[in-house]
């Protein structure tokens, strides 16, 4: 077994009452008498999902994030990132659920809804539904114009708009 994937099962038995940190060589156990805390806020939750889908533990991320969810159905970071993992399993209708509630607890800092937008701009292209794309790709760059993604997304889904109608 791996270092991350017993990591993973330790997170897991354990719940979210462990302090964790990412270092370039995997996840370390700051410490390790907090093992018997119980299951604690959807931050901490949070933090550990993070650390996870960073690590490519996306399995394991998912259900750190829908415990953040439980704790505090308000975390907008949480249901947007497990937005990505379902969006990524292909799991569109809970992906588009996610990514929605999301948007509707996420503050109105430009660039995060921005990154909102361009996940369900992608979403969208993954179901062919180019029309949907296109103005989810334009909504994540009038939010913040800077963004290389939502740029190339809206390029991508036009040009495949121009095929189709031909």
């Amino acid at each position: 077994m791996t270092y991350c994937a017993l990591i993973t099962v330790l997170l897991i038995l354990t719940g979210c009452g462990r302090k964790m940190t990412t270092v370039k060589a995997g996840l370390v156990d700051q410490d390790s008498s907090t093992a018997a805390l119980p299951v604690s806020s959807s931050d901490e939750c949070f933090d550990n999902g993070l650390s996870l889908f960073r690590a490519g533990q996306d399995e394991a991320a998912a259900r750190f994030f829908a415990q953040a969810v439980e704790a505090d159905s308000t975390n907008w970071k949480a249901h947007y990132y497990l937005g990505l993992v379902y969006k990524k399993r292909l799991t569109q209708t809970a992906a588009m659920a996610s990514l929605h509630t999301a948007l509707t607890h996420a503050p109105e800092h430009k660039k995060d809804r921005s990154l909102i937008y361009l996940a369900l701009g992608e979403l969208w292209e993954q179901q062919g539904d180019f029309s949907r794309a296109q103005l989810n790709y334009r909504t994540a760059l009038n939010l913040y114009p800077g963004s290389t993604r939502a740029l190339a997304g809206l390029s991508r889904v036009e040009r495949l708009s121009q095929r189709i109608e031909k």
